[in-house]
Order: structure tokens, then sequence, then C-alpha cells
């Protein structure tokens, strides 16, 4: 307590310092208000027996953070938030009579974020009845709040925790950062439309003529090119590849087999051409031939997902070569990599519920939600066509029960035990006569050792008795024969050769006291939880593709630079 009362006084005399008395150059204490300098007055205030004023000598700042306190006219400097971060787990962790800190830890950051978010919501909802107009750096600001309390409530509702709660209030925030955004979208949207008695006679006295100015004629006779030149400058622009007819019925055989057939090439003519061809496919396919009749069994769909990987490769080199990007529109390119996939998934999701697996899919709906596709940016209006069939068939066939859903795996799981009631009870049978042959097994085992310890104690209690028969000989041999070494020493052997056989039969009688290795089982006890787990080792292709393509639809909804797509499409999800 003196202590600090000391520092204060200290503290007080040093602020009265101004001009170039507050500097600490030339070893003198100054007035900075840095680390080093707090520093400095506490390790006077420690050295200070003066009774009222200081008098003692000043303590000078030493340090690389001597000049780095606020300056005149400056602004205080935000404390970095890893800093703090770091210092609350470091208070958590010593906290005394708490089991799981760690936890607590997170629960706390988890809490706090929505706390941040809720004071941002209120300073931005000036009238409670009208959505808040939310900038796009406003919006994007929020959304990595919600994205951040997100993750955390993600990870504590593994652990047990109910975020119930947390989760309702992030999904009403994220509907006002949506409709905020939406709000300032319409606004300025506003700004730009033309009035509506606007007629283009108005418009001719208002716009200004353009001016054209044309280049000097072209010389054709300098032009002219022979055919070996002509071949020469073809094979440098796209060279020589060949084309695949979509007037008519193009079949995924046959572009795959396209697909394979183009020579491996770098230029961005020839892998935009493979991009257009696959996506003009697949248009025709959900505009014309139909989503519900585009595939009809296995093998379409494997050459489907095969035609689709072949697309993204291509697409994936597209985004890493740099030439390329420059002249392309990556948000369009995303975009329409996005409506091929989920058409695809349409595809995949329609031939297990309408053809192959009727009766196992029966109550169950598709994962996507059509509604996160309206952040796409398409060029044509064949590409909205497609788009708005894709929304409605989404949503006709959605309903609570979404499989291979990542928001909730309960349906997933209820179709995985569906499908092996149906098809795996045989092998469920087997997999129970295998365990309790195990269970025989081990329990025979622990029988043959405990009557191998009872027999092995017998044993060991008769070479106890022979060593004590060998002792008392060998002391009646030394009493008699003190002088008779040599008669001595055979009841010596004797005995160490029954001690030895004493410790044998003690650690023979350890191992057959050891329970043998238990029996582990691979499949739950339970029925129910072992046919989902049967499921998904024998799950049937189809399915197994409609796993693949809902986790990759959703997947391609993230930002590109959170995940990279590389390598051989088949490994990939």
């Amino acid at each position: 307590h003196d202590v600090i009362q000391k520092f204060q006084k200290i503290y007080a005399n040093a602020s009265k310092r101004t001009g170039d008395e507050r500097s600490g150059h030339c070893g003198n204490q100054g007035h900075q208000k840095t680390p080093v300098f707090i520093h400095a007055l506490m390790r006077q205030a420690y050295a200070c027996k003066c009774e009222s004023k200081c008098d003692c000598q000043e303590e000078a700042p030493k340090g690389g953070f001597t000049d780095c306190g606020l300056h005149t006219g400056g602004l205080p400097r935000d404390t970095s938030w890893p800093l703090v971060c770091s210092l609350l787990k470091w208070s958590f962790s010593r906290i005394e009579g708490v089991t799981d800190r760690d936890r607590l830890f997170r629960l706390t950051m988890c809490n706090f974020d929505a706390h941040v978010l809720r004071i941002t919501c209120t300073s931005f909802a000036l009238d409670k009845n009208k959505p808040p107009c939310l900038t796009p750096n406003e919006a994007e600001k929020l959304t990595r709040v919600i994205h951040s309390a997100a993750l955390l409530a993600s990870d504590l509702a593994d652990d047990g925790h109910d975020m119930s709660e947390l989760r309702n209030e992030l999904t009403k925030v994220k509907k006002v950062v949506t409709d905020g955004f939406d709000e300032w979208a319409g606004i300025n949207a506003n700004k730009w439309r033309l009035p509506s008695g606007l007629c283009f006679d108005d418009l001719q006295h208002s716009l200004r003529r353009p001016r054209l100015k044309l280049d000097d004629a072209i010389d054709v006779g300098a032009l002219m090119l022979t055919m070996e030149e002509k071949r020469n400058r073809a094979g440098r622009n796209i060279g020589q590849i060949p084309i695949l007819d979509l007037s008519k019925k193009c079949s995924f055989k046959q572009a795959l087999f396209w697909m394979n057939g183009m020579p491996a090439s770098s230029n961005c003519l020839t892998m935009m051409l493979q991009l257009r061809t696959v996506e003009s496919i697949i248009w025709k396919c959900v505009l014309e031939v139909g989503i519900e009749t585009t595939c009809q069994n296995e093998e379409d769909l494997e050459l489907l997902m095969k035609l689709v990987d072949r697309y993204r490769d291509v697409a994936q080199n597209v985004r890493l070569n740099e030439s390329a990007c420059e002249n392309l529109m990556m948000v369009e390119e995303q975009s329409r990599e996005v409506l091929v996939v989920w058409s695809t998934y349409c595809f995949v999701y329609s031939a297990n519920k309408q053809c192959l697996f009727n009766d196992v899919m029966d109550g169950f709906g598709v994962a996507l939600n059509y509604h996160d596709l309206k952040h796409l940016v398409l060029s044509d209006r064949r590409m909205h066509d497609v788009l708005l069939e894709i929304a409605r068939y989404l949503k006709l066939h959605h309903t609570s029960s979404s499989i291979f859903s990542l928001k909730d795996q309960e349906p997933s799981f209820q179709l995985a035990e569906r499908y092996a009631r149906k098809n795996l009870e045989s092998l469920w049978q087997d997999e129970k006569e295998d365990a309790n042959s195990r269970k025989e097994k081990h329990w025979n085992e622990i029988i043959r050792k405990k009557e191998l310890a009872c027999r092995l104690r017998s044993e060991l209690s008769q070479l106890k008795s022979d060593l004590s028969l060998a002792e008392a000989e060998m002391s009646r041999a030394w009493d008699e024969c003190k002088y008779d070494r040599r008669h001595y020493k055979r009841y010596e052997c004797k005995v160490r050769s029954v001690k030895s056989d004493i410790k044998r039969k003690e650690n023979a009688i350890r191992d057959a006291e050891r329970a043998p290795d238990p029996v582990i089982n691979p499949l739950p006890q339970d029925e129910g939880k072992a046919y989902r787990v049967l499921f998904f080792l024998y799950m049937p292709p189809p399915l197994r593709t409609l796993a693949r393509v809902t986790l990759t639809a959703q997947q391609l909804l993230l930002p590109p630079w959170t995940f990279s797509r590389a390598g051989d499409g088949s490994k990939t999800v």
C-alpha cells in the first residue's frame, strides 16, 4: 500500500513536466507514459525510503520502448486484440476451483462476440419499424463477427453446450444484416432508375451525339498470307482442336470422350471452349431434357460425375492461369461453376429419389437452399432460366428432413438405418455371429488361463517345499563338512537351481493371471446404431455420389480463398 502511494506521488510530480522536460532524451526521466516509463517510476517507488516528498535520484527509463508514447496531437493507440485475447486466456488459466478453464474461456469469447453484435446492431437500428441501411463495408464487418461467433458456438455445441438461444439470435442478426444491405442496394438502385414517363424521343434532345473516328483504310494486299503462314498463325492462336456438335443430342459419355480427347494445353481459348461446351450440355439437360429424366441409372451418374470433375479441373486451371484471369470476370466464372455443380446435385438427387432408391428416400428432402443462389452473377438469359429451374426443383423437394446436410445429421442416420435394415440384414447377422464367436473364444481363453494358474500355483508350492528341504540339507552339509567345500557346493547348486525354478514358475503364474486382450467389436451393440455404421461401410455408389455432390455444392458457396481444389477430381470432394 505504501509503495502504491509513493508511486502515485512520483507520477504526479512527473506529470507536471512540460515542453522539453517531457522527453526521455539524454538519460532524463521525462514524461512519456510508456511501459518503461511506468516501470522506472515503480522501481523508484520501491527504492524510496523518504517519509513525505521523494528526494531520491530519478530512475531513467531504459529499453527499446522509451519513445513510443502518445505524442502531442496524436490519438491513443488501440490495444492489439491478439494480446488482449492471450491475456484473457492466461487469466482464465489461473482461476482456481474450475475444472475446464479452456471451455469457460471459449464460452466467454462466444458471448463477447454476441455482445459486440448487439451493440453494433443497436447503433445501426435507428428506426425499429424499418430495417437499417447497411453499406457493404458495414455488412461485411457484421458478417465477420457473426461468422466468428458461429464457429465458437459450433465448437461449444460439439462439447455438449446448449447454444440454441445464441443460434436463434445469430439467425435474427443475419437477417437484419441481409435486410439492411438490401435496403442500401435498393436506395442506390433507385438513384439510377429512369423516370417512368421518359421516352426515346425525349432522350434524343438530352443525349450528346457520339463522335466516331475511323482508322486509316487497311491495305488488304499487304496482309495476304500463304497457306503455311495461315496454319502457323492458327497454331499459335488456338491450335487444331475437335469441336463437339451440340445441335444433336449429346450424351455424357460422348462429352466425356470429347473432353478426354482434347490435347493438353494451357491456351485460354482451348480451356474456355471446354468449359462453355460442358455448360451448354448441362443447361440443355436442365431446360430441355428435364431434371427428372436426365439420369436414370447408376451408369449415368458415374459418367456425369466424371464429366463434372473434368470440368472443375479445367476451371481450376483457368483460375491458376494469370493471363487468362486478366480478360475474365472471375466472379461470373465462379457463378457458372456453382450453377453446374448445383444442377448436378439436382440430377443425382432425382436419380436416387425417382429411380434407384425410391422406397428408401421416401420422406427425405434436399439439403440445399435455393436462397443461397441469389448472390450469383449471371450474364445471359439462359443461365437465369437454369437458375430459376433449379430453384423451382429445390423448393418443390424441400422438407424438414434434409439428408447429407451438415446442419442436422439425424435424417442422414435415419436414411442409413432404413437402407441397412432393408439390404444389409444378412451382413448384420454375420457380424453378430462373429462377435459371439470372439466372445466365446475370449471366455475359453479366460478359463484356460485360470486352470493354468491353479496348476502352476500347486507346482510352485511343491517347489517351495523342495527349496526348504534343499536349504536344510545344505545347512547340515556345512556343519558336517566344513573342510570339504566340494560336498557343500553340490547342495548350494541344488538350492540355486530350485530358486531359479521358483522364479520361472512365479513369472508363469503372473502371465497366467494376466487377463487376455479385451474383445473389441467393430459395431455398436445397439442394433439401430450398428445398421448406421454398416450403411457407411457398405454405402451404395449412387448414395455416396449424392453425399459427395451435396458437400461439394455447399463448399462452393464459401469464398474462393477458403479452399483449394487441385489434382484429380475423383480424389477431391
